[in-house]
């Protein structure tokens, strides 16, 4: 796993598996919010049933060896391999040395639209916008989608997807619901950070402009920054009037157990699916927002983002 929504989703599919004892390996990123988060999330969902382990995979030079020397040989070992992110080069670099029985993708968020797409077609797995990448990466990704579609492959998801190829089991948050059955409820309204601006998706000035817009309109009373949201952004947003949080935890359990506002506000991302679910008889209304084509870079434009994120908000649960 290399996010804390992976983390979060691989615990899921251990409670909703009898008899799982798991091993649960962090590929630990570069990004300090990132670590910060998924340490939080590791320390909340630790188990005996459930063991973590923090691998520094991309630590300066020894990173590989890293892998070489703990990773490796867990992946030969194991009967069973649980996956957080079908498209990550690290893990695409192990699966040729698992030689088990099954194999597991969990949710890496909506990416697993496109990784289900991908699977069903024999495409390489490569991200929407790195189709234009170099042989090696197309390689690797050919190859690993070979060995994905090998052997028995189950996918985890919350995402609303069927497949022809794969085991779709749907993951309902049933462990974080059973904890935290009830979340206090506040009122105003909610609005969920996105990272489309730094992935040069959105053109900042519009982003900035639809939350000012939204700022006026009355009722927004929090911004939950996501983890890669430039600081400089946020402090144009809090400025606006609203107050601005990085969460610690994945949006699934900070607004899960509460306090959670009436209204939560999302522009195309994850959480329109597995909110709704997560909050599901709560009184929360997860409301979806749409992201004009005029907000585009020219770049996003031409690979496609218009079409990728009509499809998140059109076929959301």
């Amino acid at each position: 796993m290399e996010s804390p929504a992976q983390l979060l989703n691989a615990a899921e599919w251990a409670a909703a598996t009898p008899d799982s004892q798991v091993d649960i390996v962090v590929l630990a990123p570069r990004r300090n919010e990132t670590r910060r988060q998924l340490r939080a999330t590791a320390a909340l969902l630790h188990t005996p049933e459930t063991r973590i382990i923090w691998c520094e995979a991309r630590h300066g030079v020894r990173g590989p060896l890293r892998i070489a020397g703990r990773v490796v040989p867990s992946v030969r070992a194991a009967g069973r391999l649980v996956l957080g992110d079908p498209f990550s080069g690290l893990m695409q670099s192990v699966l040729p040395f698992f030689g088990g029985a099954s194999l597991v993708v969990v949710d890496d968020g909506t990416a697993t639209l496109e990784a289900v797409d991908r699977l069903e077609l024999g495409e390489p797995l490569l991200r929407w916008h790195q189709v234009r990448r170099g042989p090696v990466q197309r390689a690797r990704g050919q190859t690993a989608t070979r060995l994905l579609t090998s052997r028995p492959l189950e996918l985890f998801t919350a995402m609303p997807v069927d497949s022809t190829r794969l085991w779709v089991r749907h993951n309902r948050y049933d462990w974080l619901r059973s904890r935290w059955p009830r979340p206090q409820l506040r009122p105003g309204a909610a609005l969920i950070g996105t990272s489309l601006v730094e992935t040069k998706v959105v053109r900042p000035d519009a982003y900035l402009q639809a939350v000012a817009d939204l700022v006026a309109g009355g009722g927004l009373t929090r911004y939950l920054a996501h983890r890669r949201e430039d600081e400089q952004k946020l402090a144009t947003i809090s400025a606006l009037g609203v107050s601005v949080e990085r969460p610690l935890l994945p949006l699934e359990i900070e607004l899960g157990r509460g306090p959670v506002e009436q209204r939560v506000l999302s522009f195309p991302s994850t959480v329109l699916y597995t909110l709704p679910l997560v909050l599901a008889g709560t009184g929360v209304d997860v409301q979806a927002l749409d992201v004009e084509e005029a907000w585009l870079t020219d770049d996003a434009r031409q690979h496609g983002a218009s079409d990728f994120l009509q499809r998140v908000r059109d076929h959301r649960a």
